[in-house]
């Protein structure tokens, strides 16, 4: 595979990203990260913006996270969380399909596929579809009712299983107000490829309590061009509402009901190298089938208790469940015949079954083995528990605690239709469809967690620990003789240290155990995913806190790294959900971000950079067995699958009066889409370029215009399961809000 030259090529190599970090270590001293402040000669309407949620208390704090806050999410004006953590140093997103509706988030050298590395919680519990039976699962809270994102990395996630060696995210959904204010506001915006956003929050107080509702839709046409014409386009719908009364002054209850839908048409089917650069917004023939449908209930209720030493007890019950139907296609009926394969050689013997693809061919061609399977992949998940929370401090300590029982499931029922092209159409034959897969896995665990924080003069001493326990169950419908079970327990101990060298500079240090509780391989067992964890940061504020600096050194040591086989990485339906194991592997790297601002002719500055160097490679030889990380010879030093090496995020902003204009850059390295060297695809390095402007009428109006991808910037954004798949060209859009 050629590998293209990329526009915007920064080099690679982890010694050149520390030559370039030491560079930038004492520009700390001059930028800043959290919090940009304006001087107060200068005049605006606009409220002062927090970059990225810092906080001076964040000195004295091991565990605090990095937070994008209200003010930035509104800002950013995206439901496309790939665009929200450029802003999170340590993070990356393997997009899928450019329209942000299936993320694949990755924290510090974690393979983003499916987010299946990454623990996420949304108001304090788990939010995953089946986070212990199925973590591969396709589901990540929408930015429709999402109010803030915490993204707790390293040490600072040791309290969240199952999946949080490189860290886990929290999304918060809009509160109910304290205060008698109302807070309500409708958002509508319009833009490119007919895509459409509805979004408003209706929230108050009241003599009870209080209340609030978020309702949000979003759809498009999309952008991409299906060979034969056809709908190739989304719609998605999302609610909350949450109700809280106040029974007592010690004591609060709150009611959370949640819903929310989607039907895309999207496809693993992308294109060959030729046909990519030719046209990259094309899709063949073959996948205008395609489409995901799925539905989502929710359910939680929470109570809170003022203890009398002012700790809070806090016990939320929670019940989620999704249902999902993916029909896509999967395979040629000649099982020897691999749809990546043809895509990446798509001539001499591949060639009519090219064409077929292309609808350049009919099926009958080829006889039989032109035929083509289309998947019917239904999945329903329950995933539901009991956790209780208590947080407390005093004069020289602060605790957290909680215990955790959750019980979570995934039934798969997966049949296939035999599909034929017939004069340039996919159609399904009739009476066709088979059974492929029913099977069902289940997982009871239970959690206690503990962290106390000891205040010695300019010390910080932090101890913490996780203990987790489970009880994996797999049934299969076809095969009894497939059955397993497995019980398994782990103890997940860190410590840490924070020295306060002044009221405006803190180092850190910190180590910890750290365990990913697997679930069952093919024999119904399972090596544990065990790191040594390691991270040393230095945190700086400005006297007046008008700007601050945050490096961070992190060490990810694994004894054994595994991976869960997907369709998404291209594995073989007979090995689907298995898990695998890859031995030891490192992972290293630097966090750095900073922030500052000036004024100039009677306008605001503010500046901000996120910058990431990140090593992650297998540090020993084996075979592969899982699509994962590529079939065969794996030796030590090659990298781990859609890791960047370095990534760039550069905000530039300019205020005066009721205009806000940001101008960002973001740049990621060049990844690898498997670990062999074997038919490994290398996916070039892109950068991005994107604007907006802002105008405030008045407290209750305002209008924004939104431009991504200015430059038009073709880029690569995945090379698996199915050949290359292009990121979302240019595009253009305009909200007006109104708050009432």
């Amino acid at each position: 595979m050629i590998k293209r030259a990329s526009r915007f090529h920064l080099g690679s190599g982890l010694k050149l990203k520390l030559s370039l970090l030491a560079f930038v270590a004492p520009l700390s001293m001059a930028l800043a990260s959290d919090t940009t402040q304006e001087p107060e000669s200068t005049v605006t309407e606009l409220d002062t913006l927090r970059v990225l949620g810092g906080q001076r208390s964040d000195l004295t704090q091991p565990t605090s996270p990095r937070t994008l806050p209200p003010r930035k999410l509104e800002e950013l004006q995206t439901t496309d969380l790939h665009k929200v953590l450029q802003h999170i140093p340590g993070a990356y997103v393997r997009q899928e399909e450019g329209e942000g509706l299936r993320p694949n988030v990755g924290l510090r050298g974690t393979n983003p596929d499916r987010s299946k590395k990454v623990v996420w919680l949304e108001d304090h519990v788990l939010v995953g579809p089946a986070p212990y039976s199925a973590p591969a699962a396709y589901y990540t809270p929408s930015l429709l009712h999402t109010e803030s994102l915490d993204v707790m990395q390293g040490f600072a996630a040791i309290h969240h299983g199952p999946n949080s060696i490189g860290g886990a995210l929290h999304s918060r959904s809009y509160a109910v107000p304290t205060s008698a204010d109302r807070e309500n506001f409708v958002e509508v915006a319009g833009g490119s490829f007919a895509t459409a956003k509805l979004k408003s929050l209706v929230r108050g107080a009241t003599p009870w309590g209080g209340y609030a509702i978020s309702l949000g839709r979003q759809q498009s046409a999309g952008f991409k061009r299906l060979d034969g014409g056809g709908n190739v386009g989304f719609e998605q719908n999302d609610i909350v509402a949450k109700l809280k009364w106040q029974l007592q002054t010690e004591h609060s209850l709150q009611l959370k009901l949640g819903f929310a839908n989607e039907d895309s048409r999207e496809t693993y089917l992308g294109l060959t190298e030729d046909d990519f650069f030719a046209q990259p917004d094309r899709r063949y023939a073959a996948s205008a089938l395609d489409q995901m449908r799925w539905q989502r209930h929710a359910i939680q209720l929470t109570h809170e208790w003022l203890l009398p030493n002012s700790s809070v007890l806090s016990t939320d019950a929670y019940s989620h469940q999704l249902d999902r139907t993916w029909y896509r296609l999967d395979r040629f009926r000649d099982s020897s015949v691999n749809l990546r394969a043809i895509l990446a050689q798509p001539t001499g013997t591949n060639q009519l079954f090219y064409d077929v693809l292309r609808g350049q061919s009919d099926s009958s061609g080829l006889g039989a083995n032109g035929d083509l399977f289309v998947a019917n992949n239904e999945r329903h998940f329950l995933s539901q528990g009991v956790q209780t929370r208590w947080i407390g401090e005093s004069a020289d300590h602060s605790w957290q605690g909680t215990l955790r029982w959750h019980r979570d499931s995934i039934d798969r029922d997966h049949r296939f239709d035999v599909a034929q092209m017939n004069g340039g159409r996919l159609q399904a034959l009739a009476n066709s469809r088979s059974i492929d897969k029913q099977n069902r896995e289940a997982t009871t665990a239970w959690l206690a967690s503990l962290q106390d924080d000891w205040r010695i003069q300019n010390w910080v001493l932090t101890g913490v620990m996780r203990y987790e326990m489970a009880e994996f169950a797999y049934t299969d419908a076809l095969n009894a003789s497939l059955n397993k079970s497995r019980r398994d327990s782990v103890w997940v101990p860190g410590l840490g240290a924070l020295y306060q060298l002044s009221e405006d500079t803190s180092l850190r240090a910190s180590v910890n155990r750290a365990v990913t509780l697997a679930g069952l391989d093919a024999q119904g067992r399972e090596r544990r995913e065990e790191s040594l964890n390691t991270e040393l940061a230095l945190k700086h504020f400005s006297g007046d806190d008008s700007w601050q600096a945050d490096l961070v050194y992190f060490r990810n040591d694994y004894q054994n790294l595994t991976g869960t086989c997907t369709s998404s990485t291209g594995c073989a339906s007979s090995q689907l959900d298995q898990q695998f194991n890859g031995g030891r592997a490192l992972v290293h790297g630097l966090e750095a971000r900073m922030a500052n601002g000036w004024s100039a002719w009677g306008i605001w500055f503010p500046i901000t950079l996120n910058l990431t160097s990140l090593e992650a490679r297998f540090a020993e030889d084996f075979v592969s067995d899982s699509a994962e990380w590529g079939i065969g010879q794996i030796r030590a030093g090659d990298p781990l699958p859609y890791v960047p090496q370095f990534r760039a995020q550069l905000n530039v902003g300019a205020q005066r009066g009721a205009w806000n204009h940001d101008l960002d850059l973001s740049y990621q390295s060049e990844t690898a889409d498997q670990s062999a060297a074997q038919n490994r695809i290398n996916i070039a390095a892109y950068g991005i370029v994107g604007w907006s402007t802002r105008y405030k009428f008045n407290d209750a109006w305002s209008m924004q215009f939104r431009g991504d991808n200015l430059l038009g910037k073709d880029h690569v954004v995945a090379a698996r399961p199915f050949g290359f798949r292009p990121g979302k060209p240019r595009s253009l859009s305009l909200s007006l809000t109104a708050a009432f």
